[in-house]
């Protein structure tokens, strides 16, 4: 009896949640729409499932987004991994959540018979490498990086309470996934099996992307368990850094849809933001503009000048006339003096010809 009652009430949350992200997709963006991440200090638990939702969000080009960090960004989670995302009065947790809020809204196109594919790349990424990532974290050759994620925000003893449900709990998990029983060495066999497969499908498919020209939730899982290996200076990743750099076109994807996500130069990027809290909006737009400003002012005298950024690449359609241009009255709310768009697409636009990326939207 007990057990048919857990499943009803499962049953019944999972439904609940269903209704809640098919209410919250027939509403309009709002301009408060907040993501909630952990501190930097505990961002090497959570990493790719952060990092995965903040490209997918970038990727569809939300109107706005504010990225928060908070210490308790898992306990605010209904199932207890973050991120958080913050509509209004509507909340969704964890990458799997927000994806599906985002396909229903229509900001993400999957055509039905590619569902299962997109599907089968996303546990991949999640029960594979994302289980893997975790033994490396908790392994016998592992460092203090996750103990120390938990004592260096939480008190004593409250941070080794709580470091030991999180080791207890991953262990259990990795079990389950008969990962844990692996030796360090098969584990990292297991790894670079796993992601030669994926360089292997990456090389054929000769797109940027997983499943041909379009980009899914699945591209959005893989870049964020990747960037994290490849981007976190710590030693428990430093040996599959060290595989994953050993495979070209792996690499290549991660660089590529980066600068596709967060600006060709990098420097307009949520992930900076995630990875180093104490970037904010007006930080950047100091550093990056006011400051070089009064540095040329300083060298050459009052004829300095600093042109304006790009607000971004978009594709030459309609489409992206109409992100330019939501893109220039966003940016206009946020206060610039004058900004362009380019909307020939920086990378790759086989249909732009000997205009290349000089065909563009310019605004003063």
């Amino acid at each position: 009896m007990a057990e048919t009652d857990d499943y009803n009430h499962s049953d019944v949350n999972t439904n609940t949640t269903n209704v809640n992200i098919e209410l919250a997709a027939r509403e309009p963006w709002p301009t408060n729409a907040c993501l909630y991440v952990p501190l930097k200090e505990q961002m090497i638990l959570w990493a790719p499932d952060c990092l995965s939702s903040l490209c997918l969000l970038r990727k569809v080009r939300v109107p706005s987004l504010h990225v928060e960090h908070v210490r308790n960004a898992a306990e605010m989670s209904n199932c207890g991994i973050p991120p958080v995302l913050t509509l209004n009065n509507h909340i969704f947790s964890e990458f799997d959540e927000i994806a599906n809020f985002i396909e229903l809204k229509g900001l993400l196109k999957v055509e039905n018979e590619e569902n299962t594919i997109v599907d089968s790349y996303s546990i991949l990424c999640t029960e594979i490498l994302g289980g893997l990532m975790k033994y490396f974290l908790l392994c016998e050759k592992a460092g203090p990086t996750v103990y120390q994620s938990f004592t260096s925000v939480y008190p004593w003893p409250l941070g080794l309470i709580l470091f030991l449900i999180y080791r207890n709990r991953t262990i259990k998990n990795l079990k389950v996934k008969e990962i844990w029983p692996l030796s360090y060495e098969q584990a990292l066999i297991k790894f670079e099996t796993t992601v030669r497969a994926l360089s292997n499908k990456i090389q054929e498919m000769n797109s940027g992307y997983l499943l041909g020209n379009n980009f899914t939730k699945a591209d959005a899982h893989l870049y964020g368990h990747l960037y994290t290996i490849l981007h976190t200076n710590i030693s428990e990743h430093e040996n599959l850094r060290n595989v994953l750099l050993r495979y070209k076109p792996l690499v290549d994807y991660v660089n590529n849809l980066e600068r596709d996500v967060h600006g060709a130069d990098g420097t307009y990027s949520f992930i900076i933001e995630v990875l180093d809290p104490r970037v904010t909006w007006q930080r950047y737009l100091t550093t990056y503009y006011n400051d070089i400003f009064q540095v040329l002012r300083q060298l050459i005298g009052s004829d300095a000048l600093i042109m304006s950024r790009s607000l971004g690449d978009e594709d030459g359609t309609y489409d992206g006339l109409k992100i330019a241009l939501r893109y220039m009255l966003e940016i206009d709310r946020r206060g610039y003096v004058r900004f362009d768009s380019n909307i020939g697409n920086y990378r790759t636009d086989p249909k732009a010809g000997k205009l290349g990326r000089t065909k563009k939207l310019f605004l003063c």
